[in-house]
């Protein structure tokens, strides 16, 4: 109930300053009403301009104090005496000036106020000649203690606004590094159900299109090309189950990854490229399989790919892959004896790599995150030969 009246009064002003003003009216003039000297027109109307524009103090904390200012002024030079609630009136505005106003309008009324408050102390005097010492420092402390505490409450406004906008920024860079985060994960993402479904699905058309070749005269062989099929498949199955099971756990916060497939699993590979038709050789030399994880991931993707495209587009019957462990970085090579195929080099775009397919620019952008180096491209020889550095130092 409290914090709604103080949103209120937040979103209407108006309403308690105005209950203000005539209050402090009221007062001043049951104050006065004691001394028929004091209870006069002109009494009365000094005090209104003394009192009621308080209703607009914080829409228009300059003017208001500047009027409420000289009505007190006037009040003295007319011959009235100007008792409590007359300079609390005074205080109130020069309070809500420091509060509400610009810095340059409160500093201007601080610097005006012994000068405003000798005009008043030496009216007071000449007229009733009762002004002893210890009324100018008093009155002197009360007003300046006024403008203290709005000064105060303004800077304290002003901090809080400062720290709203250092959690808001922060909350916008924390948004941003969210969906950057989330941006990068999908790309991962999508790079692994490629290289997973392109190359199974892959490995089997051709053991498919081999087993219906050779089903009339040679069943028993055909049955083995059946088997890689269902191989093949049963292991695509488990890295797709592997992936959504680590978006699961992403989701949870909880659970156990399965290991990522890495150099030694390279092995795998080439044995499914054999069971397609495509002889295919491995050397793994060097500490190779001692690579940081996301390093060994990626040269099995690559390997993977490349691998891949020999198979669908290379017509190639023989294959050789290297993964070798250099001074420099891991370097990862795969060559076939197929067809000439467009060329892709490290620096190339994805437009200039369209007629290579997604799958290597997929190649390019894992080596790119290492800050590695890749080249695919025909040889004068013929064939064709996939080359991929990732430095000894690596970081994703």
């Amino acid at each position: 109930m409290k914090s709604a009246l103080r949103r209120w009064q937040r979103i209407n002003p108006l309403v308690p300053d105005s209950g203000l003003a005539v209050l402090l009216f009221g007062l001043v003039l049951l104050q006065a009403s004691s001394d028929p000297h004091e209870w006069s027109p002109l009494s009365i109307g000094i005090v209104t301009l003394e009192t009621l524009p308080l209703a607009l103090r914080r829409r228009t904390p300059g003017p208001v104090m500047a009027v409420v200012g000289m009505a007190a002024v006037a009040h003295l030079a007319a011959g009235f005496r100007n008792e409590f609630f007359d300079t609390f009136a005074v205080m109130t505005a020069l309070y809500t000036v420091a509060a509400h106003g610009s810095r340059r309008t409160a500093l201007a009324f601080l610097f005006a106020l012994p000068v405003a408050l000798a005009l008043a102390l030496a009216l007071d005097w000449h007229n009733k000649g009762a002004i002893n010492l210890l009324d100018i420092p008093y009155n002197l402390l009360v007003l300046l203690s006024a403008w203290l505490l709005g000064d105060n409450l303004q800077a304290r406004r002003a901090y809080a606004a400062q720290l709203e906008e250092r959690e808001r920024l922060l909350a916008r860079e924390r948004e941003e590094r969210a969906r950057a985060t989330l941006a990068e994960e999908r790309a991962r993402i999508a790079r692994e159900l490629h290289d997973i479904v392109a190359h199974s699905v892959s490995v089997m058309v051709l053991q498919a299109n081999a087993g219906e070749r050779i089903m009339p005269s040679r069943p028993e062989q055909a049955s083995e090309h059946f088997a890689a099929i269902q191989a093949a498949g049963r292991e695509a199955l488990a890295e797709l189950r592997r992936l959504l099971g680590v978006l699961r756990e992403g989701e949870r916060g909880d659970g156990e990854r399965e290991p990522q497939p890495g150099i030694a699993e390279i092995d795998q590979l080439a044995l499914q490229a054999r069971r397609a038709g495509l002889d295919t050789a491995v050397a793994i030399e060097g500490d190779a399989t001692r690579m940081p994880e996301a390093v060994q991931l990626s040269a099995y993707r690559i390997v993977q790919e490349a691998l891949t495209n020999t198979l669908r587009h290379a017509g190639a019957s023989h294959a050789s892959v290297a993964v070798r462990s250099t001074p420099a970085g891991l370097e990862v090579e795969v060559l076939d004896d197929g067809r000439r195929r467009p060329a892709i080099g490290n620096g190339a775009t994805p437009a200039q790599a369209a007629g290579s397919g997604h799958g290597l620019i997929g190649m390019r952008e894992r080596v790119q995150l290492f800050g590695g180096e890749l080249q695919a491209g025909s040889l004068p020889q013929g064939g064709f030969r996939v080359r991929a550095l990732i430095p000894i130092d690596a970081r994703p």
